[in-house]
């Protein structure tokens, strides 16, 4: 009896070939993932962004001399004062007020300044477009009464005086509550001493930002100009964007992709299949 015999020889594929073939194989993964991209977007519920600008104050000055050096501090203040976003009576407030506008809103909020501009950007994401501006409004306004109530500009040199003492002392002593809620985190990596160490330095923070702006406001009266260092609104959030549409053709193109990839293996699979060495009895 003869032994089987076998070609070894490598079969030769037609890459396009295998594809014009077996077209239907090339095309069915890339329904199937498409239409799924197209079900997940559809399902997944939008994130919409609203946003509301905020200015430092109007600058007032009887030295000309001095206009640049408080523009800049304009622009310095405008970081500075993005950053009480981060303060817990800042939080407090915007809960407060959207309470009492009967929203309900879940979502995050931010504040950023506007590089070289004494603009400062407040950012709400929520789950619906109405929630997203409430709580962008209620974010910028929130930051108005803060640091107008905390910061305001004092002509009396002694006044400011007393203040940047009383501002330096307090916020030594919440740094120290910081450092050591660090530490304690750093020992003992828990979710409680996390949220703990992460308000202590929220609280550093805006006295922090009490500080600067007194520290500027002192500079400002000793040069002979008079600068307002509060906040005012420059713009409400009208509206929101929604994040539909992006997310939608990030999910289509990467189900083409994916189900392009997978038709031609498909198809070079089945084509390998049909052209792979036979047995020769």
């Amino acid at each position: 009896m003869a032994a089987g015999v076998y070609d070894n020889t490598a079969p030769r594929i037609d890459f396009l070939g295998a594809l014009y073939r077996h077209w239907v194989l090339v095309l069915l993964p890339v329904l199937v993932l498409v239409g799924g991209a197209v079900a997940l977007g559809i399902k997944r519920p939008p994130k919409y962004k609203s946003t509301a600008t905020l200015q430092v104050g109007h600058v007032y000055i009887s030295n000309p001399a001095g206009v640049s050096t408080i523009i800049e501090a304009t622009q310095t203040l405008a970081g500075v004062y993005s950053r009480t976003i981060n303060a817990s009576e800042v939080r407090q407030d915007v809960a407060q007020r959207l309470r009492r506008q009967s929203v309900s809103v879940s979502g995050g909020l931010s504040a950023t300044p506007l590089p070289s501009t004494p603009l400062i950007k407040v950012t709400a994401e929520a789950t619906s477009a109405t929630g997203a501006a409430a709580l962008a409004n209620a974010g910028a306004d929130s930051i108005v009464d803060y640091v107008n109530h905390e910061v305001r500009a004092s002509d009396v040199t002694a006044t400011l005086t007393k203040r940047y003492k009383q501002a330096a002392l307090e916020y030594r002593q919440k740094k120290d509550v910081s450092n050591r809620a660090e530490r304690r985190y750093e020992n003992h990596r828990t979710r409680k001493n996390k949220r703990a160490r992460n308000q202590a330095g929220a609280d550093a923070d805006s006295a922090q930002l009490a500080v600067q702006t007194l520290r500027a406001s002192y500079q400002q009266a000793v040069q002979g100009g008079i600068a307002s260092a509060a906040v005012e609104n420059f713009q409400h959030a009208a509206g929101a964007s929604s994040d539909r549409s992006r997310t939608m053709q990030i999910l289509v193109f990467v189900g083409l992709l994916g189900g392009i990839a997978a038709g031609v293996a498909l198809a070079l699979l089945r084509t390998y299949r049909e052209t792979r060495p036979r047995n020769r009895g």
